[in-house]
């Protein structure tokens, strides 16, 4: 019987005192099983904001390890405003030499100025 692997992922993006640009960051970590493959990809955002990319490549992870990927990202606010940025994370995850895809939906507020 293959064990699933709990699968928890946030996302952070500071509050901005003004417009331009916003680093963010994600998280993905599994509980009980190695991460072999991981990408973020932007699925939503605010109508003040601009992600400088869609998508952020496995090979963009700014930290690795097996239970624990992390990325950094940036967005551009074009001005003030708040609202919901959402992310889709997908992961490989496995424990031994039995692998499954995971996703997760994940979303972080933007306050640009407020």
């Amino acid at each position: 019987m293959l064990l699933l692997a709990a699968l928890t992922a946030i996302a952070v993006c500071p509050p901005a005192d003004a417009p331009g640009r916003v680093k963010c960051t994600a998280e993905v970590r599994s509980e009980g099983a190695r991460i072999s493959w991981a990408d973020i990809v932007i699925t939503s955002a605010p109508a003040f904001v601009v992600p400088l990319r869609g998508r952020m490549p496995p090979s963009d992870a700014t930290e690795t390890h097996d239970d624990l990927w992390k990325f950094a990202f940036a967005i551009v606010a074009k001005q003030r405003g708040h609202g919901e940025l959402v992310l889709r994370v997908r992961a490989v995850v496995c424990n031994g030499d039995a692998c499954h895809a995971e996703e997760k939906e994940v979303r972080t507020l933007v306050s640009v100025g407020e």
